[in-house]
């Protein structure tokens, strides 16, 4: 049963890397791997990327501008000094348990990972008024209330002819459960990190820290600073917060 000793799982859609080099996030994890527990002159690194892959059970062209980013900067063997790590990357498009932990069972791949969303979002008034002359808060409330195009209430267009936004589903599920599964049954990883700037992942990461068979060193990797309220039990336990 294969098991790679180095996970790493890419919340893709919520990292922004035309502002973060991955190369370099990947060095900065590696190198802090190294000198946290060590590892073997060679190991093998499962990459796994997550986002909205799928629409309607075709794939999206997200997964397309992504297939591109990882073929240019996922080499197959990658070295730190005297140590190499032979990486092997996937989009995750079934549960990791299907494909490595139980290799007998039925593989379900997930469909409609991203939607469309064509209404302005539901956004509350701050109580604070604005006074100057030329103001035109007044015309964007009317705008956002009568879902039109623009600000003209004459416009005979209507906000989603105009506008929509892509919002990936499943995917924290998804990404939660993976992890989940790679802690529990992978016994050969050493390490496991996660590469999202979303809280959504905090009650997965604490199970883990719980629930963590094989001491494993899991590693949370953000882009965005500060510290959130689970950084000190996460640090008590186990798990490296690292900022890239």
């Amino acid at each position: 049963m294969y098991s790679p000793q180095l996970i790493l799982l890419i919340d893709h859609m919520n990292i922004d890397f035309s502002r973060y080099d991955f190369q370099s996030i990947l060095h900065d994890w590696l190198s802090n791997t190294l000198v946290t527990i060590g590892l073997p002159k060679i190991c093998d690194l499962k990459i796994r990327a997550y986002g909205g892959w799928n629409i309607n059970g075709v794939e999206s062209p997200l997964r397309f501008d992504a297939s591109k980013f990882y073929q240019t900067h996922c080499p197959a063997l990658y070295q730190i000094g005297d140590n190499y790590f032979r990486l092997s990357f996937e989009f995750a498009e079934t549960l990791f348990f299907h494909k490595y932990v139980d290799l007998h069972s039925e593989i379900m791949p997930f469909q409609n990972t991203v939607v469309e969303r064509r209404a302005p979002d539901r956004i509350v008034k701050n109580r604070v008024d604005c006074f100057e002359p030329n103001c035109e808060l007044r015309k964007v409330k009317r705008w956002l209330k009568n879902r039109k195009a623009c600000t003209n209430p004459l416009c005979p267009l209507t906000f989603s002819d105009m506008f929509y936004r892509q919002e990936q589903k499943q995917v924290d599920v998804h990404l939660a459960l993976d992890f989940i599964t790679a802690i529990k049954y992978m016994t050969s990883c050493l390490n496991i990190c996660i590469l999202s700037n979303d809280l959504d992942i905090v009650p997965a990461l604490v199970f883990a820290s719980i629930e963590n068979p094989g001491n494993k060193l899991i590693t949370v990797g953000r882009t965005k600073s500060g510290v959130q309220y689970c950084d000190d039990y996460l640090n008590r336990n186990n798990t490296v917060i690292l900022y890239f």
